[in-house]
């Protein structure tokens, strides 16, 4: 059966379509090189216009999901990250309240368990529950002198949770896209206390 001059400047239209595209398209390609002269001219275009979505799709740019707060603070001692799975549903931090009141520890629980503390888990306690469906979406405080002096979190129900002291450089910490919560805290410390800190921001992905 004989192509029309129609069906075969479709097809051509097709085939150049899907060599500039990906190894997808080629396979595409193949498949309709063998059976291509079964195809109406309605099929033909239906393949192009999906052709030509696809491409557009490959070509438009990934929606950035996550953002990160680089850390602040002198920075010495071992690296640390509180990361875990699921919604931060509790925060614990420790403030040494001699020579100098700066915070010694903290500790994050996801769901219903706790990560390990990091820093060190003494001096002062303070703690807070969050609701359900409760996100921290902001954290801010002060450091100087080699430490962190200062935390502050506020949730996307208008709660604040705040400990230390409020003396030294302020920092602000958020995310960049809207919806993103506080997935986990990375920084430095040096056995004493909490040297530095920086926050991860990202979508909560739900089963």
């Amino acid at each position: 059966m004989m192509m029309s001059d129609k069906h075969k400047s479709v097809r051509a239209g097709l085939v150049n379509t899907l060599v500039s595209t990906t190894i997808n398209h080629i396979l595409v390609y193949r498949f309709l090189e063998c059976v291509g002269q079964h195809f109406s001219a309605k099929m033909l275009q239906f393949f192009l216009i999906l052709s030509a979505v696809y491409a557009m799709g490959i070509a438009a740019p990934l929606p950035d999901l996550f953002s990160y707060s680089p850390a602040v603070g002198d920075g010495s001692g071992s690296e640390f990250s509180t990361a875990s799975d699921g919604r931060i549903t509790g925060i614990r931090v420790w403030e040494y309240s001699y020579w100098g009141s700066y915070i010694s520890g903290i500790q994050l629980k996801y769901e219903s368990n706790w990560t390990a503390a990091v820093g060190v888990n003494s001096g002062s306690l303070m703690e807070i529950t969050l609701y359900d469906k409760e996100a921290i979406i902001q954290v801010s405080g002060k450091f100087s002198s080699g430490y962190v002096y200062e935390l502050v979190f506020v949730t996307n129900q208008g709660r604040l949770f705040k400990v230390g002291q409020c003396s030294g450089v302020s920092f602000n910490f958020y995310p960049i896209q809207k919806g993103n919560e506080l997935r986990f805290l990375s920084g430095r410390q040096n056995g004493n206390g909490i040297t530095s800190i920086g926050a991860h921001w990202a979508a909560l992905r739900t089963k």
